[in-house]
């Protein structure tokens, strides 16, 4: 009831008040959407990540708190999405053990043990590069946003010896987002003008051209895209687009696994990727 009292809050003030402060009303719109509102470490997570070596990386101002578990020849890195943690990757964590390979993880500013208030992809994508010039991996594993996060710092940043990157239920189109943003909220079209115009001056984008799918299509990583059918939070198709984009990707629909897409048969399809199965 107080969730829907804070949206019906938010869709009556800030619908109204756009039309006479429209930088303000779109300010305010955006930090209520990259505010996060979970993604702290639970008790089980927080036992279970003890396991690693803990190092703190510094970006700009961030405090990043990375988790690793020492191995030989290569490193994987694992990026984790929205209102989430290191502590989500356990299963795919104890898989990828039998590699052989160093294991990565890090938490996102405003999640898990990182400091930070704010959370967006942009920002997201800066802290990957930073965490990827520490620990050179060869590998980029990413859910969600931080699949969507980690296809644009790669196609940004080229990271040299980067060999294969997999994607697990991450959106490709950031209007979508928005179009979720604003089914979610209520907000009227002159909001979302606002909204987009603020995106634009603020970070220096057009929401338009921020598209998983356009970045991957110039990859030739080895890449795999792992989507479910009956995802209800990033739509199917989203993962099927980024999958079309990429030449020789290999595509894994799952079935019933939710929008987390998080069990033992996942993290299988994982590890046969990584080693070449």
């Amino acid at each position: 009831m107080i969730k829907n009292l804070l949206i019906l809050f938010y869709r009556t003030y800030l619908n109204n008040i756009v039309y006479v402060f429209p930088t303000f009303a779109a300010k305010t719109a955006m930090k209520l959407y990259t505010t996060p509102r979970a993604g702290k470490l639970n008790k089980e997570q927080n036992d279970f990540l003890s396991s690693a070596t803990k190092q703190p990386i510094q970006h700009k101002e961030l405090n990043l708190n990375s988790y690793l578990w020492p191995g030989r020849e290569k490193t994987i890195l694992l990026v984790h999405g929205w209102e989430s943690n290191s502590g989500r990757w356990k299963e795919t964590i104890l898989k990828l053990k039998e590699t052989g390979y160093s294991i990565v993880a890090f938490d996102g500013p405003a999640h898990g043990q990182s400091t930070g208030a704010r959370f967006d992809g942009i920002l997201y994508a800066e802290c990957i590069k930073t965490v990827v010039a520490f620990y050179k991996p060869n590998v980029i594993i990413g859910h969600s946003v931080g699949g969507m996060s980690a296809i644009y710092a790669y196609y940004k940043y080229q990271f040299a010896g980067l060999e294969k990157i997999v994607s697990i239920a991450a959106p490709s189109e950031f209007t979508h987002l928005m179009d979720n943003y604003q089914n979610i909220i209520g907000f009227n079209d002159k909001m979302m003008q606002a909204i987009y115009s603020y995106i634009r001056q603020q970070y220096n984008f057009d929401p338009y051209e921020f598209s998983a799918a356009n970045f991957a299509a110039s990859f030739e990583l080895d890449t795999l895209i792992i989507h479910d059918k009956y995802d209800d939070v990033i739509a199917y198709e989203e993962g099927v687009a980024i999958a079309n984009s990429i030449t020789n990707a290999q595509f894994i629909a799952t079935e019933h696994l939710g929008h987390s897409v998080n069990t033992i048969e996942v993290a299988k399809y994982i590890y046969d990727f990584v080693k070449g199965a």
